[in-house]
């Protein structure tokens, strides 16, 4: 390929991937369990993250291979798919698609049988998020369940992953730490309320059209307290320092203020995905930083 070819690939590659999730979401949350159970092996960590990242790898481009008929009659998400932009053709997103899970299970190899299981788990959970027989996408609750209740379990098993052979206790607040990651990703329901029409034109039934955008927008509301429930519950017991909550109340400033704005301005997909995103962000980066300060 030459020099303008190998740009677009690797822009039509960053964008299949959306590397900024696993970066910026998924990969705290694994390395959070690492944190609370003072395991810091450079070496686990390693395969952790990077077999976590190529699983989440899959999981985005899977989703924008099985999409490709919704994606392209929408006008903003055919500009995202590299496929349907054409950043990256049909056969090199096949092969990509097909190559993460292996090369995820390949990285999990050298951890333990609590991480390989978890790989399997992302795996699967992405697989049945966009593809047949199940396709969750089209269900009213498969993104809460498939994303959010799946980054609980994520965080929980990276938890046991890294403290397998440390004779540490299971805490109470462990499930603590799961309800903050669970309200954490279930704010990014609301990304359902701009595809509302897209979504129904393409015969998927997401949780706004489901349940209308007022419940959605209550919804997220109350998965945005039960973060920041959980952040105060987490400082109040020293867990986490007040250096943490103090991103944990940023974060849900922004996802309580975007939820106030009107029903209009909820549709507008730039409104959503230029906030909610980034207060999730937020949420997952304060609770890793709030955890790593309590080490001195």
């Amino acid at each position: 390929m030459g020099d303008d070819q190998n740009k677009t690939f690797l822009k039509g590659l960053f964008k299949y991937i959306r590397i900024r999730y696993p970066l910026f979401i998924h990969i705290p949350t694994a390395l959070l369990g690492f944190v609370i159970a003072r395991n810091f092996n450079p070496m686990l960590i390693f395969f952790v993250s990077a077999s976590l990242a190529f699983g989440h790898f899959f999981v985005n481009s899977v989703n924008d291979l099985y999409d490709l008929d919704t994606d392209t009659v929408h006008e903003v998400k055919r500009i995202e798919n590299p496929i349907v932009s054409g950043e990256l053709s049909m056969r090199q997103g096949q092969v990509l698609t097909a190559s993460f899970p292996v090369i995820a299970l390949l990285l999990a190899v050298p951890t333990n049988m609590v991480w390989f299981s978890m790989m399997l788990i992302c795996i699967f959970l992405g697989w049945s998020y966009s593809m047949k027989p199940f396709r969750t996408r089209t269900k009213p609750l498969g993104f809460f369940l498939n994303e959010s209740v799946g980054a609980a379990i994520q965080f929980l098993l990276a938890y046991l992953s890294a403290s397998i052979n440390s004779g540490l206790a299971f805490q109470w607040w462990i499930w603590v730490f799961a309800l903050f990651i669970l309200g954490a990703n279930g704010i990014m329901v609301c990304k359902d309320i701009p595809d509302v029409e897209s979504d129904r034109h393409a015969g998927m039934m997401n949780f706004t059209q489901a349940y209308g955008i007022e419940v959605t927008r209550w919804f997220v509301i109350a998965m945005a307290l039960l973060t920041l429930a959980s952040g105060l519950v987490l400082t109040a017991i020293h867990v986490v320092s007040i250096i943490g909550l103090v991103f944990v109340i940023l974060g849900t400033v922004l996802a309580l203020t975007t939820m106030a704005k009107p029903a209009e301005r909820l549709k507008d997909r730039q409104t959503i995905y230029q906030r909610l995103p980034p207060a999730s962000i937020l949420y997952t980066l304060g609770i890793l930083v709030g955890a790593i300060t309590m080490l001195w």
